[in-house]
């Protein structure tokens, strides 16, 4: 004799309700940490996936979070920081260049060999804004996007060097 078991409707529609309503809120995504860094500086395109990290540290006043990145080798190519200082608690959100309750420092290298790489950064209380926005924060990952206006620090005698950079489209991905 083969015993079959009926599951009571009320228990099926249960299960359903729970599955369903169970929906994952996009504000708390669960950050990936690929490792990756992308941006447009100058109007190119560039990968700064190599050696990629971010770090995070905080006192009683305020949360400190630098992110790093290379497009080739470290201290022999191309690199990206951002640095974001927040009074208080760092959450998901915008973060200005003209926000007082912040700063956010970008620093770009244009490497070159024989010791004559250039140097640029965004200046406080230029007319460009600098941003970072946090679209997603764990105890081991950060994901956003950023952009800006970074202005040659150290000038040299190449007339061909540009003396700022726009940086646009910029997204990253980190892990801590």
């Amino acid at each position: 004799m083969k015993r079959t078991f009926a599951i009571p409707a009320f228990f099926v529609a249960l299960l359903l309700c729970i599955g369903y309503g169970c929906k994952k809120d996009a504000s708390n995504a669960i950050v990936a940490g690929k490792g990756t860094i992308t941006a447009t500086v100058g109007g190119t395109a560039v990968n700064f996936n190599s050696a990629a990290s971010a770090t995070t540290s905080a006192s009683s006043a305020a949360s400190y979070l630098t992110i790093t990145g290379y497009q080739g080798g470290i201290n022999s190519s191309n690199s990206l920081e951002l640095s974001l200082t927040a009074l208080g608690n760092l959450t998901t959100g915008v973060y200005t260049g003209t926000d007082t309750s912040h700063l956010v420092a970008f620093a770009y290298t244009q490497y070159a060999s024989g010791g004559n790489s250039n140097l640029y950064i965004n200046q406080t209380g230029a007319t460009t804004i600098t941003q970072v926005t946090i679209t997603a924060l764990s105890d081991t990952a950060v994901s956003g996007t950023f952009s800006g206006q970074v202005y040659l620090y150290n000038f040299t005698s190449n007339a061909s060097v540009p003396t700022t950079l726009p940086i646009t489209n910029g997204q990253f991905d980190i892990k801590f």
